[in-house]
Protein backbone atom coordinates (compact mmCIF):
# COMPACT_ATOMS: atom_id res chain seq x y z
CA UNK A 1 0.00 0.00 0.00
CA UNK A 2 3.28 2.54 0.97
CA UNK A 3 4.25 1.26 -2.26
CA UNK A 4 1.43 2.77 -4.15
CA UNK A 5 0.23 5.17 -2.05
CA UNK A 6 3.62 7.12 -2.69
CA UNK A 7 3.69 6.29 -6.90
CA UNK A 8 0.04 8.37 -6.53
CA UNK A 9 1.68 11.15 -4.51
CA UNK A 10 4.50 11.17 -7.37
CA UNK A 11 2.00 11.29 -10.23
CA UNK A 12 -1.47 12.81 -8.77
CA UNK A 13 -2.57 13.49 -11.97
CA UNK A 14 -2.57 10.04 -13.28
CA UNK A 15 -6.07 8.96 -13.04
CA UNK A 16 -4.97 5.08 -13.27
CA UNK A 17 -3.00 5.39 -10.19
CA UNK A 18 -5.69 7.44 -8.53
CA UNK A 19 -8.07 4.50 -9.30
CA UNK A 20 -5.59 1.34 -8.03
CA UNK A 21 -5.16 3.26 -5.08
CA UNK A 22 -8.72 3.63 -4.09
CA UNK A 23 -9.36 -0.14 -5.03
CA UNK A 24 -6.95 -0.54 -3.06
CA UNK A 25 -8.56 0.69 0.13
CA UNK A 26 -11.86 -0.45 -0.69
CA UNK A 27 -10.80 -3.94 -1.10
CA UNK A 28 -9.27 -3.44 2.96
CA UNK A 29 -12.33 -1.85 3.62
CA UNK A 30 -14.37 -4.64 2.50
CA UNK A 31 -12.05 -8.37 3.04
CA UNK A 32 -13.82 -10.70 1.55
CA UNK A 33 -13.92 -12.87 5.07
CA UNK A 34 -16.29 -9.86 6.28
CA UNK A 35 -14.95 -8.43 8.88
CA UNK A 36 -14.89 -4.83 8.69
CA UNK A 37 -11.33 -3.94 9.88
CA UNK A 38 -10.80 -1.38 13.03
CA UNK A 39 -9.98 2.27 10.22
CA UNK A 40 -12.57 0.97 7.67
CA UNK A 41 -14.35 4.81 8.03
CA UNK A 42 -10.70 6.02 7.05
CA UNK A 43 -10.53 3.47 4.08
CA UNK A 44 -13.99 4.31 2.65
CA UNK A 45 -13.20 7.94 2.98
CA UNK A 46 -9.63 7.48 1.07
CA UNK A 47 -11.28 5.46 -1.61
CA UNK A 48 -14.08 8.02 -2.21
CA UNK A 49 -11.30 10.54 -2.36
CA UNK A 50 -9.27 8.61 -4.69
CA UNK A 51 -12.09 7.60 -6.89
CA UNK A 52 -13.50 11.28 -6.92
CA UNK A 53 -9.51 12.52 -8.11
CA UNK A 54 -9.50 9.42 -11.18
CA UNK A 55 -13.00 11.09 -12.26
CA UNK A 56 -11.62 13.92 -12.31
CA UNK A 57 -9.38 13.63 -14.66
CA UNK A 58 -11.04 10.84 -16.47
CA UNK A 59 -14.65 11.80 -16.34
CA UNK A 60 -16.14 8.91 -19.03
CA UNK A 61 -13.97 6.23 -17.50
CA UNK A 62 -17.23 3.66 -16.42
CA UNK A 63 -14.77 1.78 -14.55
CA UNK A 64 -14.22 4.61 -12.57
CA UNK A 65 -17.96 5.37 -11.94
CA UNK A 66 -19.08 1.65 -11.72
CA UNK A 67 -16.49 1.25 -8.50
CA UNK A 68 -17.39 4.81 -7.14
CA UNK A 69 -20.77 4.01 -7.26
CA UNK A 70 -20.48 0.57 -6.02
CA UNK A 71 -18.64 2.00 -3.18
CA UNK A 72 -21.76 3.96 -2.48
CA UNK A 73 -24.07 1.49 -3.01
CA UNK A 74 -22.34 -0.83 -0.47
CA UNK A 75 -22.14 1.79 1.93
CA UNK A 76 -25.78 2.18 1.69
CA UNK A 77 -26.72 -1.63 1.90
CA UNK A 78 -25.26 -1.79 5.08
CA UNK A 79 -26.94 0.99 6.41
CA UNK A 80 -29.52 -1.11 5.38
CA UNK A 81 -28.63 -4.14 6.70
CA UNK A 82 -28.39 -2.31 10.00
CA UNK A 83 -31.85 -0.57 9.53
CA UNK A 84 -33.32 -4.47 8.93
CA UNK A 85 -31.91 -5.51 12.39
CA UNK A 86 -33.97 -2.70 14.25
CA UNK A 87 -36.67 -5.13 16.07
CA UNK A 88 -37.77 -2.75 18.69
CA UNK A 89 -40.52 -0.08 18.40
CA UNK A 90 -39.03 2.17 21.34
CA UNK A 91 -38.80 6.19 20.60
CA UNK A 92 -34.37 5.23 20.49
CA UNK A 93 -35.38 2.59 18.12
CA UNK A 94 -37.15 4.33 15.95
CA UNK A 95 -34.60 7.62 16.07
CA UNK A 96 -32.09 5.09 15.71
CA UNK A 97 -33.89 4.02 12.09
CA UNK A 98 -34.65 6.96 10.59
CA UNK A 99 -31.24 8.28 11.27
CA UNK A 100 -29.93 5.43 9.10
CA UNK A 101 -32.37 5.88 6.53
CA UNK A 102 -31.38 9.50 6.20
CA UNK A 103 -27.64 8.02 5.79
CA UNK A 104 -28.76 5.08 3.13
CA UNK A 105 -30.64 7.25 1.31
CA UNK A 106 -27.98 9.88 0.84
CA UNK A 107 -25.49 7.22 -0.19
CA UNK A 108 -27.95 5.69 -2.76
CA UNK A 109 -28.59 9.09 -3.84
CA UNK A 110 -24.79 9.69 -4.12
CA UNK A 111 -24.85 5.99 -5.85
CA UNK A 112 -27.29 6.71 -8.81
CA UNK A 113 -25.60 8.99 -11.32
CA UNK A 114 -22.49 6.95 -10.95
CA UNK A 115 -24.51 3.91 -11.46
CA UNK A 116 -26.74 5.59 -14.21
CA UNK A 117 -23.62 6.53 -16.14
CA UNK A 118 -22.18 3.01 -16.34
CA UNK A 119 -25.45 1.82 -17.24
CA UNK A 120 -25.83 4.25 -19.91
CA UNK A 121 -22.76 3.92 -21.65
CA UNK A 122 -22.72 0.36 -22.00
CA UNK A 123 -26.46 0.12 -22.61
CA UNK A 124 -25.68 2.11 -25.71
CA UNK A 125 -23.18 -0.57 -26.96
CA UNK A 126 -24.37 -3.67 -24.99
CA UNK A 127 -24.55 -6.29 -27.90
CA UNK A 128 -20.31 -5.60 -28.58
CA UNK A 129 -19.08 -5.49 -24.60
CA UNK A 130 -16.05 -6.98 -23.57
CA UNK A 131 -16.71 -9.66 -20.54
CA UNK A 132 -15.67 -6.98 -17.66
CA UNK A 133 -18.25 -4.21 -19.55
CA UNK A 134 -20.69 -6.80 -19.21
CA UNK A 135 -19.99 -7.67 -15.71
CA UNK A 136 -19.67 -3.92 -14.99
CA UNK A 137 -23.59 -3.56 -16.77
CA UNK A 138 -25.00 -6.39 -15.44
CA UNK A 139 -23.97 -5.26 -11.79
CA UNK A 140 -24.91 -1.78 -12.34
CA UNK A 141 -28.21 -3.07 -13.19
CA UNK A 142 -28.72 -4.99 -10.18
CA UNK A 143 -27.98 -2.02 -7.71
CA UNK A 144 -30.62 0.53 -9.84
CA UNK A 145 -32.90 -1.68 -9.63
CA UNK A 146 -32.37 -1.61 -6.23
CA UNK A 147 -31.87 1.31 -5.50
CA UNK A 148 -35.09 2.61 -8.07
CA UNK A 149 -36.87 0.60 -6.04
CA UNK A 150 -36.27 1.29 -2.26
CA UNK A 151 -36.88 5.36 -3.98
CA UNK A 152 -40.24 4.32 -5.00
CA UNK A 153 -39.27 5.05 -9.05
CA UNK A 154 -41.10 1.40 -9.52
CA UNK A 155 -41.34 2.30 -13.35
CA UNK A 156 -37.59 2.79 -13.73
CA UNK A 157 -37.20 -0.51 -11.50
CA UNK A 158 -39.39 -2.59 -13.43
CA UNK A 159 -37.60 -1.27 -16.47
CA UNK A 160 -34.60 -2.18 -15.26
CA UNK A 161 -35.72 -5.44 -14.23
CA UNK A 162 -36.93 -6.28 -18.15
CA UNK A 163 -33.63 -5.60 -19.08
CA UNK A 164 -31.61 -7.75 -16.27
CA UNK A 165 -34.12 -10.76 -17.56
CA UNK A 166 -33.16 -10.53 -21.15
CA UNK A 167 -29.20 -9.61 -20.44
CA UNK A 168 -27.42 -12.33 -22.11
Amino acid sequence: MKKLEENAAKEPNNPDLSFDLATFYQNMAFPKDGKKPANYDELVTKAESSYQNALRLNPENTDYHYNLGALYFNEGTGMNDQMNDITGTSKEEQKKYDDLKKQRDAYFDKSLPHLEKVYNTLDAKASTLNNEEKSDYHSSMIALKQVYAIQNKLKESAAIKTKLENFK
